[in-house]
């Protein structure tokens, strides 16, 4: 599998211990900011390597959980990818903890408690989660074999309905900056899609960057919108009809000091 190991600095021996028994179990760790440079490809490539990643580990201490702690970016990330933690989210209590400090996000799941040697606990853990996961799919595999014959014969007759009406997920990139061309650090701004009634949240990145999805949107009903929350509020709602196949940039006014949205396919 491929693990993300989430740490503060002052973990690193625990989170190297991790990931040299993580490695020794066949898997891909990635762990190592040191051999990043600063700037837009060390947060690119963060990015890239949550977003291919199969298990997020968060190794939580006092120093991951403070509020400038730089796991607490890379943990924004994980949850904009999986807005439910389960099976793929695998919180370590390295040090002991405050509970009012550990995030909502992290408590929704059981984490590892190390009573005795906090690494084979963890590779444990780890191990159980890569058997379900080959569970899972080798279920999916077999339930599907089963049915691709029935499809393919059921497909001649249900094609024309399900075919062009079907609901489709949107996948975006967004951009928040101050004009077209220049970047923001927005710390703080939450991107808000609306969508049939219903809100959900997407963190804005330092850099001005989030991923988002829209629906599945429906063939007759494709309208949406997003607003930009920020400390001092919501920005006014946005209408969107359908999924952009290219980069549209959207202008938010005087609310957020003239920001604009770009929002491109991915």
């Amino acid at each position: 599998m491929k693990i993300f190991v989430s740490y503060s600095s002052e973990d690193r021996a625990i989170a190297d211990a991790l990931a040299v028994g993580l490695r020794q179990d066949g898997h891909e760790v990635f762990f190592d900011r040191d051999n990043l440079r600063a700037g837009d490809e060390y947060h690119a490539r963060i990015r890239d390597d949550i977003g291919g990643c199969d298990l997020f580990i968060f190794l939580i201490t006092p120093g991951s959980v403070r509020s400038t702690s730089y796991a607490l970016t890379e943990l924004s990330l994980a949850r904009q990818r999986w807005p439910d933690p389960s099976g793929h989210v695998l919180p370590v209590l390295a040090r002991s903890t405050p509970q009012t400090d550990i995030p909502p996000y992290l408590a929704a799941v059981t984490y590892v408690q190390g009573a005795g040697n906090l690494t084979a606990e963890t590779l444990a853990n780890v191990a159980r989660f890569a058997r379900d996961r080959r569970r899972t799919t080798l279920a999916w595999l077999g339930a599907g074999a089963a049915v691709v014959g029935v499809c393919s014969v059921a497909a001649v007759w249900f094609w024309p309905v399900e075919g062009p009406g079907a609901a489709k997920p949107c996948y975006l990139s967004a951009q928040v900056a101050r004009d077209s061309t220049s970047r923001v650090s927005p710390n703080g701004l939450i991107l808000d899609i609306i969508y049939q009634g219903a809100t959900r949240g997407f963190m804005v990145s330092p850099e001005g960057t989030a991923s988002i999805d829209v629906g599945p949107l429906e063939a007759a009903d494709p309208s949406w919108a997003f607003e930009v929350r920020s400390a001092i509020g919501a920005v006014s709602r946005h209408p969107v009809q359908g999924c952009p196949t290219s980069a549209r940039t959207y202008a938010l006014g005087d609310g957020l000091n003239g920001l604009n949205v770009t929002l491109a396919p991915r």
